[in-house]
């Protein structure tokens, strides 16, 4: 008998837990992804924000590299 109370009371339980993911968590994730989604996908190869910044940062260093080891007259020193 106590086995049976047990059982019914676990199988409650996972049902219960269940029904909370189901209706408060899934809700929950759809609207964070409808609220995150890219504004354009296409841009940037579909890559992230940090990606992105980091290319930028890259390319960054490229110039000021190529700058500094040109002859410009923005770099020139009299």
């Amino acid at each position: 008998m106590l086995g049976q109370i047990a059982g019914a009371c676990l199988a409650i339980g996972t049902a219960l837990a269940l029904g909370v993911q189901w209706l408060v968590l899934k809700p929950i994730k759809l609207y964070i992804d409808s609220a995150t989604y890219p504004i354009s996908p296409n841009a940037n190869g579909s890559l992230s924000l940090p990606d992105a910044i980091r290319t930028i940062n890259e390319i960054k260093v490229l110039v000021n590299a190529h700058i500094d080891t040109h002859d410009t007259p923005q770099n020139k020193q009299n």
